[in-house]
């Protein structure tokens, strides 16, 4: 974690156009072109620096340390990035067979009701997975065309199908 930024700075022999390009690429999105035309480098050689940047083993390391230094801080952990990607992935699921069963007596509900977003428990899952080590495969197929393949395993949220 880094306690005292300057004696990093200093360590790993940042200017202060590079450290003034970390701490905005790491506030922008991550968005290496704006950072650099923000540091002012021109808009023609932008997106050249800030590669370049990205590329740079002390640049690289500065921005290790000031996302470690952030974690640390917001006391974010692997196990809580997880469960809080689990748990939005169960919300885009939709309502449970019990909330559906509640709603056709007429009964109220204490908890929200969350809609089916396909695209967002995809995203999830697929969130989830990298975070495990499963990425997608990279098939190449006929005319050069690269395909990125993933396996969802999409939990059935304790329904079955009733063959309706």
């Amino acid at each position: 974690m880094i306690t005292d930024e300057s004696k990093w700075v200093e360590k790993l022999k940042l200017t202060p156009r590079q450290r003034k390009f970390c701490k905005i690429y790491l506030t922008n999105g991550f968005n290496a072109t704006q950072a650099a035309i923000e540091c002012g480098y021109s808009k023609k050689t932008a997106r050249a620096m800030g590669y370049e940047n990205l590329t740079k083993p002390h640049i690289k390391e500065f921005l290790k340390k000031l996302m470690e230094n952030v974690e640390k801080k917001l006391d974010i952990t692997f196990e809580k990035k997880a469960e809080l990607l689990w748990k939005t992935a169960q919300r885009c699921y939709g309502p449970t067979d019990e909330q559906i069963e509640k709603i056709n007596k007429g009964e109220e509900l204490k908890e929200h009701v969350f809609e089916f977003q396909p695209n967002a428990l995809a995203t999830n899952v697929t969130e989830l997975n990298k975070m495990q080590g499963h990425y997608p495969v990279k098939k190449e197929q006929e005319g050069g065309i690269v395909v990125n393949v993933t396996t969802l395993s999409i939990p059935d949220n304790g329904r079955e199908d009733k063959g309706e």
